[in-house]
């Protein structure tokens, strides 16, 4: 014992052990950073997952950095992250690629089978779980315990001209209106209607009514309902006897009505997020308003064509789309992504704003020349693998490898994703992601 103290108190002593103990602090912190790469039979961070990312018009893409806390400060997409047109882009690419990840919106990803239950739309694809919830499984719960979500709203933009015949009318007014049998607009016939709207032509008249039509149908109508994903109409059953109503109403609709025999155009603008659903609604309401037609033996002599140009939810309050110069002349109904932040109503309620700014993210718009009528949902930022994708785990007793499937994924993983470019084992050993035995 005598020895041992006397060559600690040495000078050699002294440094040789020092040398140890700073050695021994190196291992642990080595052994720290390193462990989970050394277990998982890897050295260093390899095979990076491909990110799939949206532009910066887009409101998917704003919620989607809000929901993973990204820092646009201090933190950068690494190059593994690829930017896509929209929904159904993404949906695309993930769809065709492992080892690969992405986002979308809910709407885009689901249907109703013919119980009216949610499922997928295809197999192509995988919907992760997001902090141990289910996104479709909380629509139920109108999304409020799903962490990645946003309001999604429809804006019918229109000139202010309209504003008393809007207000007067909107489906869900609590006053009798033109939804209502044996009502009768004030204008009830073209001169009417020409004079007090300063109308010149049958073909502006056309486009207004029946975009006006198409506005409460989306918000209303079983039809549609059965079509949008997530309760975006507000499903009343008896909306299409309503309809019945205002065409029977609005005598510019009977055999007096001067028809212009022109194509009648429905602007769509707005968020991608429901380009495929949309498609089918417009299907939906021609039929409802065909049928209709038929049932009051009305001839109907106008071609109805939905004019979708829909690249963002930025564009939901532009004047200067594709209708450009036709603003206030021609209305438009916009999707958008995003709430206007100074607005905040519950499902199905509506607001009306005229001669002010309205804010929408973090832009503003002027919309002096024009009125807005919104209705607000809620909307999940879905978050999605390939089908196939699957984790290589561990190699069993009989010198067989064991495969995962994801199943569930957290907030930070994600962010470390598209920020570090971590994979799929990488998260794994980290508790970041969750899998299933194959």
């Amino acid at each position: 014992m005598d020895k041992i103290k006397f060559w600690l108190e040495t000078t050699k002593g002294k440094i040789t052990f020092t040398s140890l103990i700073s050695v021994t602090i190196t291992v642990v912190i080595m052994l720290v950073i390193f462990l989970p790469f050394l277990l998982s039979g890897k050295t260093t961070p390899t095979n990076p997952v491909i990110a799939y990312n949206r532009d910066s018009i887009s409101g998917t893409r704003e919620a989607f950095e809000n929901s993973i806390n990204f820092d646009e400060n201090n933190q950068r997409y690494t190059s593994n992250v690829l930017t896509v047109s929209g929904n159904d882009d993404m949906i695309r690419k993930v769809s065709n690629s492992t080892n690969s990840f992405g986002y979308a919106s809910l709407f885009s990803l689901i249907t109703k089978d013919k119980e009216g239950k949610y499922v997928l739309k295809d197999n192509s694809y995988r919907i992760l779980n997001l902090n141990d919830v289910n996104p479709i499984e909380d629509i139920k719960n109108n999304m409020d315990n799903y962490a990645s979500k946003r309001e999604f709203n429809i804006f019918f933009r229109v000139d202010s001209k309209y504003n008393t015949f809007i207000q007067d009318n909107l489906y869900n007014s609590s006053t009798d209106n033109l939804w209502d049998e044996g009502i009768t607009t004030p204008v009830g016939d073209w001169k009417g209607f020409s004079e007090a709207y300063e109308i010149n032509n049958s073909l502006d008249l056309n486009v207004f009514l029946y975009s006006f039509l198409f506005y409460n149908w989306l918000l209303f109508s079983s039809s549609a309902y059965e079509v949008l994903p997530l309760s975006l109409s507000l499903n009343d059953v008896n909306f299409n006897k309503g309809m019945q109503n205002f065409i029977t109403n609005v005598g510019v609709f009977s055999d007096a009505y001067e028809a212009s025999n022109e194509n009648i155009d429905i602007y769509l603008v707005g968020s991608t997020s429901v380009a495929s659903s949309l498609t089918n609604a417009e299907k939906n309401f021609l039929e409802d308003l065909s049928n209709i037609f038929a049932s009051l033996k009305i001839t109907e002599t106008n071609n109805i064509i939905f004019d979708q140009n829909l690249k963002g939810s930025g564009d939901a309050f532009k004047s200067d789309t594709n209708i450009g110069s036709s603003m206030p002349t021609k209305p438009w109904i916009a999707f958008q992504s995003r709430s206007p932040e100074e607005i905040n109503l519950d499902k199905g309620n509506y607001f009306h704003q005229t001669n002010e700014t309205i804010i929408g993210g973090e832009d503003k718009y002027d919309i002096t020349e024009n009125s807005v009528y919104a209705s607000f949902q809620i909307d999940a930022i879905a978050f999605i693998i390939n089908s196939k994708e699957k984790i290589k785990h561990k190699i069993d007793s009989q010198g067989t490898e064991v495969f995962l499937r994801p199943t569930e994924i957290q907030t930070n993983g994600i962010n470390l994703i598209y920020t570090k470019g971590l994979n799929f084992e990488e998260l794994y050993n980290f508790n970041l992601l969750k899998a299933e035995e194959i």
